[in-house]
């Protein structure tokens, strides 16, 4: 069976911010702001989005933290090289739950602000490996002796100028370590904050990835002006006849995405559920992708889309918005387990032991 109705040349991404979302719980931390964290009060999407009395009623409190410098080389045959710097934010929820974000963004060379660049742009099984940096994909590998195994790093990643060392201390001077695994990185700046808890019991982070696709999306081929076609025409083009890219995208499943049955869309991408014709979002429990068009639009659009699109040098993706509710979402998803999980490890404590303080440790 042959996936008939799909495209031969795949897409080209030039453009693109992928966020790396690391939900955890540290109760009871006061963060005091240094060098290594500051706080952002202004200029945030909340500020559109809730209607806050006093400071002390705010629900979402947002920082900036020192970040690092990345150099990531994808592919064997034609390898594609990404290298820059990451920028690493923190949302903390009712100072309780943490969501670090770690972004990597790719900025057109025209805009006013530079984050990371590519060597050339990415094609989907290059962006699944870059999306799935936290994740995982399946990489297959042979030994000296010619066994294959999994792997689930990509080929070549260096990190450097991380100013945390392997006991999560901030250190004010980076020095010459070299990283090349991003879990550590992750697993640094997580402890960063767990050291500064009084919390006796963790659950495993969790990890989420929005991935968001800027007007630049090119296709390889026949459709050599695809940018110059409308953004409508774009997003069913990309819905209907990229169908199993899209598959690959969602499942983190690389190399064999053309293979990939278009019948079987629906089950692993779900419906669209973007607002306008002009976009396509589609989400899971791993995965957001965001296709937008909002740098094509007109100049008839109620909205100054040339202004709106300035400010991604500040959210770092195009639909702000979305991004705040899916972080709202995922505090709430990962709080209700952590509770769960909770109570089922002060059950088990309880044979035994203090019925009373067990009982007090679920109450709170």
């Amino acid at each position: 069976m042959k996936n008939l109705c799909q495209c031969k040349d795949g897409l080209l991404y030039n453009n693109f911010s992928i966020i790396f979302l690391q939900t955890f719980i540290a109760p009871n931390v006061q963060i005091a702001e240094n060098d290594f964290i500051s706080g952002v009060t202004e200029g945030t999407i909340d500020e559109q989005l809730f209607i806050r009395e006093t400071k002390d009623s705010e629900i979402i409190n947002r920082y900036k933290l020192k970040g690092f410098d990345i150099s990531i080389e994808i592919g064997k045959e034609n390898p594609v090289h990404i290298e820059g710097h990451v920028c690493v934010m923190l949302t903390v929820f009712f100072n309780l739950t943490f969501e670090l974000s770690y972004r990597i963004i790719v900025p057109d060379d025209g805009e006013s602000f530079q984050f990371c660049r590519t060597s050339a742009p990415l094609d989907t099984d290059q962006m699944i490996t870059l999306a799935a940096l936290v994740q995982k994909v399946e990489h297959w590998e042979s030994d000296d002796r010619g066994i294959q195994t999994i792997s689930g790093s990509v080929e070549s990643i260096k990190i450097t100028n991380l100013c945390l060392d392997a006991e999560s201390t901030y250190r004010a001077t980076s020095t010459d370590e070299v990283i090349t695994s991003f879990d550590e990185v992750q697993r640094r700046y997580a402890e960063y904050f767990y050291k500064m808890s009084d919390n006796q019991f963790r659950l495993n982070e969790h990890h989420y990835v929005f991935l968001d696709i800027w007007e630049s999306i090119d296709h390889k081929g026949a459709l050599n002006g695809f940018p110059q076609m409308q953004e409508e025409d774009i997003i069913e083009h990309i819905e209907m006849n990229h169908k199993s890219e899209l598959i690959g995208l969602m499942s983190f499943y690389p190399e064999e995405w053309p293979y990939r049955m278009e019948g079987n869309y629906k089950d692993i991408c779900g419906e669209n559920i973007a607002i306008d014709t002009d976009d396509l979002v589609l989400a899971n429990e791993n995965i957001c992708v965001v296709f937008g068009t909002y740098g094509l639009r007109g100049d008839e659009a109620p909205t100054d889309w040339k202004k709106h699109l300035m400010r991604r040098n500040h959210y770092h993706v195009s639909w702000p918005e979305y991004l705040v509710i899916i972080e709202i979402l995922l505090s709430k998803k990962y709080m209700i387990n952590y509770v769960l999980y909770k109570y089922i490890n002060n059950s088990h404590l309880a044979v035994g032991g203090n019925i009373r303080t067990i009982i007090e440790q679920n109450a709170y």
